[in-house]
C-alpha cells in the first residue's frame, strides 16, 4: 500500500496542474481583449480606391522555395489597388527566384507590373543580411506606404484594403 502512495500523490499533482491550466484557459477566453470587427471595415469597397495611395509590399526572400509561392499568391489576391509587390531574391541557392519568375510569367499582361522580382546584391561589410535586403527593397519601392513581410507568411485578401 505504501508503494502506491507516491503514485497517488503524483497523479493528484498532475490533475491539480491540469485543472489549474484549464481554469486559466477559461478565464483568458472570457476576459482576453479582442479587437471588434468595425462597421467601417465591413463597408469599405472599391469606390474608395480611386484616391488610394500606392502600397508597396516588400518581401525579402532567401531560400524560401517551400513557401514563396503561397505567400506571393496571397499578396496578388489582395483586394486593393494601386499595389505593387516586390520580391528580393537574396542570393538564394534554391528555386526561390524561378518560382517567383514563373508566377510573373503566368500573370495577365496588364498585371505584370504588379509583381517584380529583384536580384539581391552582395552583402556589404557591416550589414546584416535581412536588413540589407529590406534596404534594397525600399530603394526600389514606389509606394507611399511600405509593407515589409516575410516570405513564409500568408495574407488574407482584405489585409490592405480593410486594414482589419
Amino acid at each position: 500500500m505504501f508503494e502506491l502512495y507516491p503514485l497517488v500523490i503524483g497523479m493528484g499533482v498532475v490533475v491539480g496542474i491540469l485543472t489549474a491550466m484549464l481554469l486559466l484557459l477559461i478565464i483568458n477566453l472570457l476576459t482576453f481583449y479582442r479587437l471588434p470587427a468595425t462597421p467601417e471595415c465591413e463597408r469599405r469597397d472599391a469606390s474608395n480606391e480611386a484616391h488610394s495611395p500606392l502600397v508597396s509590399i516588400l518581401v525579402p526572400a532567401r531560400n524560401e522555395e517551400h513557401c514563396i509561392e503561397t505567400c506571393v499568391q496571397s499578396l496578388l489576391a489582395q483586394h486593393y489597388e494601386p499595389l505593387e509587390i516586390l520580391v528580393l531574391d537574396d542570393q538564394s541557392s534554391d528555386a526561390t527566384a524561378p518560382i517567383v519568375q514563373k508566377i510573373i510569367d503566368g500573370l495577365p499582361h496588364d498585371q505584370h507590373g504588379r509583381l517584380r522580382l529583384l536580384k539581391g546584391e552582395a552583402l556589404p561589410v557591416g550589414w546584416i543580411g535581412k536588413n540589407f535586403a529590406c534596404q534594397q527593397l525600399a530603394q526600389h519601392a514606389r509606394g507611399e506606404y511600405l509593407l515589409f513581410t516575410d516570405a513564409d507568411t500568408v495574407h488574407g485578401a482584405g489585409m490592405i484594403r480593410n486594414g482589419c
